[in-house]
């Protein structure tokens, strides 16, 4: 039995807290597993949400749900992991199975959020230093190295 997103942006219901994963069963735990989640599957937390919408707004940057799909998509092997875990630990619950694997993965996501508004103040930071005479700048060999890292990737 595996938890499966229902017609959602998957990354994007991940940053919600309620249930949104439909369970699929195979074999003979299909009816009864089917049956149980049906009110959760239909369920749809981020009702309306769209991908442009603000998930957080720091100073004069705005984070949207795009952008923090964007930066949860490499986690997707570890939400895979999360799902078997759950799975294994609550063979014969699937509403605690969901509840543990919406709680799990909305702690990652949500810490991924916040590395992003962390990072976006450390850059408004040096963009804006106390000091306004301070005049900050990039080494042109940092700039560089990244261009070329860039192009070789």
């Amino acid at each position: 039995m595996t938890l499966r997103p229902k017609n959602i942006s998957p990354l994007l219901a991940l940053l919600a807290s309620a249930s949104v994963y439909a369970p699929i069963a195979h074999g003979a735990d299909a009816a009864p597993a089917a049956a149980a989640g049906t009110a959760a599957a239909s369920a749809q937390p981020l009702a309306g949400a769209q991908a442009d919408d603000v998930a957080a707004v720091v100073n004069d940057r705005v984070i949207t749900f795009a952008d923090w799909s964007k930066h949860c998509a490499p986690l997707q092997p570890t939400f895979d992991a999360i799902n078997n875990q759950v799975i294994d630990q609550y063979p014969n619950d699937m509403q605690k199975a969901r509840d543990e694997f919406n709680k799990q993965v909305h702690a990652l996501s949500m810490d991924v959020l916040k590395s992003m508004v962390d990072r976006l103040l450390i850059i408004h930071e040096f963009e804006n230093p106390a000091d306004a005479s301070e005049k900050r700048s990039v080494p042109d060999a940092y700039l560089e190295r990244q261009f070329e890292d860039q192009m070789t990737t």
